[in-house]
């Protein structure tokens, strides 16, 4: 039974670590690109969805929800700006729609996932729902691998001949129809 400060640090370590990740976020992205960010920030929520599977003490919930926090920090950062140097103009609405949809869906999931957890009625409970975190990060992680890398972000690190096969290659998708130079 946590008292009021631990009540407080669970609480605030989420959004502490969304701060750190969205402060993080500029210089990552900044110098590896946006892809490695989006594989880096995987690897960060895969971290603390395995520490919070094997959760000891509340100073271990405390730490897994401030290092999921930091991924959450940037991936709100990331996401935004990524779908903004790859997706068409015209199709960038309907982009950040879906993965706003996404997000509150994958809160809902995961709350009648807790809820149902409960009747388990022992410490499996939070562990399998916390566990059940991982799963869209690792598809996360390993699906970036298969994104192109911003076609901005190469520019501005004089990448220009990546650049243009990756703009190239998004024009030549069905998706990408209305990409420009």
């Amino acid at each position: 039974y946590p008292n009021p400060l631990e009540q407080g640090l669970v609480a605030g370590a989420n959004p502490s670590g969304a701060l750190v990740g969205c402060i993080a976020y500029g210089m990552l992205s900044e110098k590896s690109g946006r892809v490695s960010t989006i594989k880096v920030s995987s690897g960060i929520w895969i971290l603390g969805s395995f520490i919070s599977i094997f959760v000891l003490n509340i100073w271990m919930v405390i730490l897994s929800r401030l290092i999921k926090g930091v991924s959450v920090g940037i991936f709100s950062a990331l996401l935004p700006v990524y779908i903004g140097e790859v997706i068409p103009k015209k199709r960038k609405g309907t982009a950040t729609s879906t993965i706003q949809l996404a997000l509150t869906a994958a809160i809902l999931l995961m709350f009648y996932v807790c809820f149902f957890m409960n009747f388990i009625g022992n410490h499996l409970s939070f562990r399998i729902s916390w566990g059940l975190e991982m799963i869209p990060a690792l598809l996360l992680f390993f699906l970036a691998f298969l994104l192109p890398e911003s076609p901005r972000w190469l520019v501005t690190h004089g990448k220009y001949t990546d650049a243009q096969e990756i703009l190239e290659r998004l024009k030549s998708t069905k998706f990408g129809k209305g990409v420009s130079k």
